[in-house]
C-alpha cells in the first residue's frame, strides 16, 4: 500500500495489522470465562500470516491480583504456504493498582509450548488514565504498554514491544481499542522492526 505515512518510516521496517476479539463470559464475580482470537496482516496488510486463539478463565483471587490458566492454538504461514499448528498453555498473574487517577496492572504470562517444549515468559507492563465522561458518555481511556518476550531457547530477551492507543465503550457490552505497537525482534542476530496498527474489538456478557 501507499499509503503516505508509511514513507517515513524504512523500507526494511514492515507495516501490520493485527485484528483481535475478546468474548468474556461472567460466571460469578470472582470468575469469568473467555475466549480471544487473533488474525495478523504484514507486507504492508497485503498478507494474511498468523491466526491465534486464547481459552481460559480469569481468576479473581484477590482485589488487586487476576489469575488467568489457558490454552492458546496458534498456527503461522510457513515457506510453501506451510501453515503447522503450535499448542500451547499458560498462565497469567496480573497485579493491578490504582494510582491517583492512573490504572495500572502488570501482566506476567508463563507460556510451555506442547510441540517444541519451550518455556516462554511475558511481561507487560500498561499504564491507563480512564475519561469516563468523555465522548458524549461513552469514556476515553488512553493508555501505554510495553512487553518484554524471554524464553529457555534464546536464553534472553529477544522481543520487545511499545504500544499506545486508547480504548472507548461502543455500546453498554461492546468496547473497542485501537492501538500502535513498535515492534522489535531478534532474528538470526538481527533486530526486525515493525510497525503494527492494531484494534480489538471486546464483547462482554
Amino acid at each position: 500500500m501507499g499509503l503516505g505515512f508509511m514513507s517515513d518510516a524504512r523500507a526494511d521496517e514492515d507495516w501490520e495489522y493485527w485484528m483481535k476479539y475478546s468474548f468474556n463470559a461472567r460466571v460469578n464475580e470472582k470468575v469469568a470465562l473467555f475466549i480471544k482470537p487473533q488474525f495478523r496482516w504484514r507486507d504492508d496488510f497485503n498478507e494474511f500470516y498468523f491466526h491465534r486463539t486464547w481459552a481460559g478463565a480469569t481468576l479473581k483471587v484477590l482485589k488487586w491480583l487476576d489469575v488467568a490458566p489457558q490454552y492458546s492454538y496458534k498456527t503461522s504461514k510457513h515457506s510453501g504456504n506451510h501453515w503447522p499448528p503450535e499448542n500451547f498453555l499458560a498462565l497469567d498473574l496480573i497485579p493491578k493498582i490504582a494510582l491517583f487517577d492512573l490504572k495500572v496492572s502488570d501482566r506476567n504470562r508463563v507460556m510451555y509450548g506442547l510441540d517444541d517444549y519451550v518455556w516462554t515468559y511475558r511481561n507487560r507492563i500498561k499504564i491507563a488514565r480512564p475519561f469516563k465522561k468523555a465522548l458524549w458518555g461513552h469514556g476515553l481511556t488512553p493508555f501505554i504498554a510495553d512487553e518484554g518476550f524471554y524464553n529457555d531457547k534464546a536464553h534472553e530477551f529477544y522481543e520487545n514491544r511499545a504500544e499506545f492507543g486508547f480504548g472507548t465503550k461502543i455500546i453498554k457490552n461492546i468496547e473497542l481499542e485501537l492501538s500502535y505497537i513498535f515492534r522489535s525482534k531478534e532474528k538470526k542476530d538481527k533486530w526486525i522492526k515493525s510497525h503494527i496498527l492494531c484494534s480489538l474489538l471486546k464483547f462482554k456478557f
